[in-house]
């Protein structure tokens, strides 16, 4: 079994706290635009959350099987929706993708709390991944995919389509870290231009120009995706006037990402027209 030695604990302990942020966020989201606001959802997930807490405070690491299996009932539930719809879609597959991300964050739960090295990840990593699936993965491309459904109209429908590009792009990142490094020297880029584009499309084009709270919102969530981006940027290609270790991209990009950026865009969302209708 890992240990971890002193200087990580800092780094563990805030990363734990992004990711509890991340499962208030992630389940929210799901229910808010997915699933009906399903009441049967929302209690597993208190209970879910609830469990995950003791199991910190008891030490009873096998508790995490309970949000793998949370995961798992949100995901059966859209598909069950998409069942009695009898209706498959573009749309319907794009919605998917935050589900798979959610169960890819369980499942990067159960490894890191139960110390399983998967992939050869260690403790720490483990819940970075958890972290990165959970805000990237499954709330940002879920917010994405809510609005090629319910705001954008056009004929080439751009938030559909960077769904999936995101997910692959994603994906490319954690191959990359795993050692096949030019993946994420082509993915980085790409999401430094694309993901600020998404939510400036959002704030400056798409949104109710009365609604002053998701303009406000959408704005912040605009304003620091530049910056974390750019330190993503800065990061990977090693620019020398922003020296970022592995502590200083966690405690400033993921601060930023957990408790600004995507928090921000998702209530933007949730304070929209289509929400007061």
């Amino acid at each position: 079994m890992n240990m971890l030695s002193e200087c990580n604990k800092p780094l563990m302990f805030f990363t734990r706290i992004f990711v509890f942020i991340g499962f208030i966020l992630g389940p929210m989201m799901l229910r808010s635009f997915f699933l009906r606001g399903s009441e049967k959802y929302l209690k597993f997930h208190v209970l879910s959350l609830i469990l995950l807490l003791l199991g910190e405070l008891l030490e009873v690491n096998y508790f995490v099987i309970t949000w793998y299996c949370f995961s798992l009932y949100g995901l059966s539930l859209y598909l069950l929706s998409i069942y009695e719809n009898k209706k498959v879609t573009l749309q319907n597959f794009s919605s998917l993708i935050p589900f798979g991300f959610s169960m890819i964050a369980a499942t990067w739960l159960v490894a890191g709390e139960l110390d399983l090295e998967l992939l050869g990840y260690d403790q720490l990593w483990s819940f970075l991944a958890v972290s990165h699936s959970t805000f990237l993965g499954w709330i940002l491309i879920g917010c994405f995919s809510f609005t090629s459904n319910h705001y954008y109209k056009g004929k080439f429908n751009i938030y559909l389509l960077s769904c999936y590009l995101i997910a692959a792009l994603f994906l490319f990142i954690a191959f990359g870290i795993n050692g096949i490094n030019y993946l994420k020297e082509i993915a980085v880029p790409i999401l430094t231009v694309l993901l600020p584009g998404l939510i400036a499309y959002y704030v400056f084009v798409l949104i109710e120009k009365k609604n002053k709270t998701s303009y406000i919102l959408g704005l912040i969530s605009f304003s620091g995706i530049i910056l974390t981006m750019i330190l993503a940027f800065a990061n990977e290609f090693t620019i020398e006037f922003i020296d970022m270790d592995i502590s200083k991209m966690v405690y400033i990009h993921g601060l930023m990402n957990a408790l600004i950026v995507i928090p921000s865009f998702f209530f933007a969302l949730r304070k929209s027209q289509y929400f007061r209708q």
